[in-house]
Formats: structure tokens, C-alpha cells, sequence
């Protein structure tokens, strides 16, 4: 399991109001990576220990929601990349919260993908087919799961399966 240490702390530096900006230090296995919260605080205001902000006004309670929201993203990413079995870095991390990675691909764009990039591959007799495919797709989406488009992280033996059953008795091919 990855050792990850996430540290909430304020930049030396204060800006023309006095505060100082506020930036989160992730840490696995040794590795940094360092971001700022775009919030700044007073540092007599700010519990460095306990990495929030001291006192009860409506200003610092709103802060230390959010800090906690921030914390509790990272410690929620940290559990899914373990769970998926992916790569837990640092910067995945990071990358994940700045909303950065991978972009999710659903399986009708991947047909429509791959229907484009072989259009001028194949004959159109055998494109005619491929474009059959992706509306059967369509149609076994929407008979199915009753949804028009699906992740692909969500295909799997079972879908294949069923698609193969639903071609056979609903379409009789």
C-alpha cells in the first residue's frame, strides 16, 4: 500500500493584506508535489498543528470545509486508484484533483472512433456493416441498461453476453 502524507501549511510570504496563501503538500512514498489552494488566511488565524483556521466566524468555518473537502478528495482518489489497481503517485494524484488524466471514453464514441479511422480501409459493403454494429449498439443500450451511451470501463464478459443474446432473439441475427 502507498504511504500518503497530505500537509496543509502557509506560504512565508503575505500579500498586500497581510494573509498568506494557502498550499496543500501531497507526499507518496517520499515524492511531493505541491499545489495552492487559491485561499489565503491571516497567519494568527491559521492552527498550523491541526492544519485549519482558529475560531468560529463564519469566514474560517467556510475554510475549514473546504479544507476538508480537499483532504477528503485526496484520501477518496487515493482509495479508487488502489482499488482499480492503477499506479498511486504523487502526481496521479494531483493530476486527479486539478481534474487532469485520462479522459473517459464511452462505448458508442469508441465505435464512431473506429468506424471513421477504417471507412477508408474497408469496402462499403463491409462499412454498411460496421455502421449496422453501432446501431444495434445504440439499440441494445437503450433496451438494456435504458441509457444512450456507456462507459467502457463498464464492458465486460457479462455485456458481451447479453449483446450476443439480444442480437439472436431480439434482431435474429
Amino acid at each position: 500500500m502507498k504511504n500518503l502524507i497530505i500537509l496543509i501549511y502557509l506560504k512565508s510570504r503575505e500579500n498586500t493584506k497581510g494573509e498568506r496563501q494557502i498550499y496543500l503538500r501531497l507526499t507518496v512514498n517520499g515524492k511531493r508535489k505541491e499545489t495552492s489552494l487559491n485561499r489565503s488566511i491571516l497567519a494568527k488565524r491559521s492552527d498550523n498543528h491541526k492544519q485549519c483556521g482558529k475560531g468560529k466566524s463564519e469566514e474560517i468555518l467556510v475554510l475549514n470545509k473546504y479544507l476538508n473537502s480537499v483532504t477528503e478528495s485526496f484520501y477518496r482518489n487515493h482509495q479508487e486508484m488502489i482499488y482499480n489497481n492503477e499506479e498511486v503517485t504523487s502526481q496521479a494524484l494531483m493530476n486527479r484533483y486539478l481534474g487532469f488524466g485520462e479522459k473517459v471514453k464511452n462505448i458508442i464514441e469508441v465505435i464512431k472512433e473506429f468506424n471513421s479511422r477504417t471507412k477508408r480501409f474497408v469496402s462499403d459493403g463491409t462499412y454498411r456493416k460496421y455502421i449496422a454494429l453501432l446501431n444495434h449498439v445504440k439499440e441494445f443500450l437503450i433496451f438494456q441498461y435504458k441509457v444512450s451511451d456507456l462507459n467502457m470501463k463498464k464492458i465486460n464478459y457479462q455485456f458481451v453476453e447479453d449483446f450476443d443474446f439480444y442480437l439472436r432473439t431480439e434482431k435474429s441475427v
